[in-house]
C-alpha cells in the first residue's frame, strides 16, 4: 500500500465514480459538446445554413493562403491563361484520396483549357498534401517531414534512438511523377504552380526546387486557394511556423539526440544550431528557396 493512503482511500467507489463522472459530463454539456436533445432541428439547420457564415469561413480561408514563392508567374489572370492549356493534379499519400481531389480540382476549373499531357501543358497546377505516419499510429521511425516516397530512414528503439534497422517512408505517393511532370512541363517553358498542404513543418525543398511559384494552405478550401492562384484575391496570409532546410537541421544521434533541440520553436533554433550549418546571414535551420527567402515564421509574399 503507498505510503500516506488507507485502504479505504484506494477503492474506486461508486459514489466517487459517480461525481467524476458527473464532473466530466457536465463540463462536456457547459461547452457544447453534447446536443440539446431539446432543440428545433428545423433552427439548428437554419444556422447551420446562414450565407453570411459561410461567406465569412470562405474569407477566412483565402486570407490564410501563403504566397511562398513567385517569379511573376501568379496570379493567373484571365489574360494570361488565354490560348494556354493547364494540367491539374492533386497528390496525397492515398491514392484514392488523390484521385478523388484531383477530379474536384479539375472541376473547380471551370473555363480554364485542360490537358491531360503536362508536355502540352503551359502551366501545371499541383496540389500537394503530405501525411506523416497514419491515423492515430506513428512511424517505426522518426515523424517523417520530407517530401518523399520510398524513402529509406532508419527505425527507432523504444527509448528514442536510431537502430541499425531501416523501412521505407512515402509522405507523398508520385514525388516521382512530379519531378517528371515538372520536367514535361519546364521542357517547352512552361510553367509549374504548386500548393503545398502543410498540417506539419514539411521539408519543402523537393518541391519548391521543381516550383515556379509556390503556396501553402493549411487544410484550406482548395477554391480558396485557386481564388488566390487565379487573382481572384490577393495573398496576405503568413507563415505560422518555420519549415525547416533539411535531414541535417533534424539529425539525431546515436543516442537520441537531436541537433535542433525539440523543445524550442522553429524561429528561434538558430541560437542553438552549430554554426558549421549557418549561412551568412546566421541562419540553419528556415528552409531557404532559390530567391533567397527563408520559409519562417511570419514570411509570406504579396502580389
Amino acid at each position: 500500500m503507498p505510503e500516506g493512503f488507507t485502504a479505504d482511500q484506494l477503492v474506486l467507489t461508486d459514489e466517487a465514480l459517480d461525481r467524476a463522472v458527473s464532473r466530466t459530463l457536465t463540463e462536456m454539456f457547459e461547452i457544447g459538446m453534447v446536443d440539446d436533445p431539446y432543440r428545433d432541428p428545423e433552427e439548428a439547420e437554419a444556422m447551420v445554413a446562414r450565407q453570411a457564415d459561410w461567406d465569412e469561413a470562405a474569407k477566412v480561408h483565402r486570407e490564410s493562403v501563403v504566397l511562398l514563392k513567385n517569379d511573376g508567374t501568379l496570379p493567373l489572370t484571365a489574360d494570361k491563361l488565354a490560348g494556354k492549356k493547364v494540367y491539374a493534379e492533386a497528390f496525397h499519400k492515398d491514392t484514392r484520396l488523390s484521385e478523388q481531389s484531383t477530379a474536384k480540382l479539375r472541376g473547380l476549373l471551370e473555363g480554364v483549357t485542360l490537358t491531360e499531357d503536362p508536355a502540352e501543358a503551359d502551366y501545371a497546377l499541383l496540389f500537394l498534401t503530405p501525411q506523416s505516419g497514419a491515423y492515430f499510429n506513428a512511424t517505426p521511425g522518426y515523424l517523417e517531414l520530407d517530401l518523399c516516397e520510398g524513402k529509406t530512414v532508419h527505425n527507432v528503439d523504444e527509448d528514442g534512438r536510431p537502430v541499425a534497422e531501416t523501412h521505407e517512408e512515402t509522405t507523398v505517393t508520385g514525388m516521382g511523377r512530379i519531378a517528371e511532370i515538372a520536367a514535361a512541363v519546364h521542357a517547352h517553358g512552361g510553367k509549374v504552380i504548386s500548393n503545398l498542404n502543410v498540417t506539419l513543418a514539411w521539408q519543402p525543398g523537393n518541391l519548391e526546387s521543381l516550383s515556379d511559384a509556390m503556396t501553402a494552405g493549411f487544410d484550406t478550401y482548395p477554391e480558396a486557394t485557386l481564388d488566390v492562384m487565379l487573382g481572384r484575391f490577393a495573398p496576405v496570409g503568413k507563415l505560422p511556423l518555420t519549415m525547416p532546410r533539411g535531414d541535417e537541421v533534424l539529425a539525431v544521434n546515436a543516442e537520441g539526440v537531436c541537433i535542433s533541440p525539440n523543445d524550442v520553436p522553429g524561429f528561434d533554433k538558430d541560437q542553438y544550431m552549430p554554426d558549421s550549418l549557418k549561412d551568412e546571414n546566421g541562419k540553419a535551420y528556415a528552409y531557404r528557396d532559390a530567391a533567397g527567402n527563408y520559409y519562417e515564421y511570419g514570411f509570406g509574399l504579396q502580389y
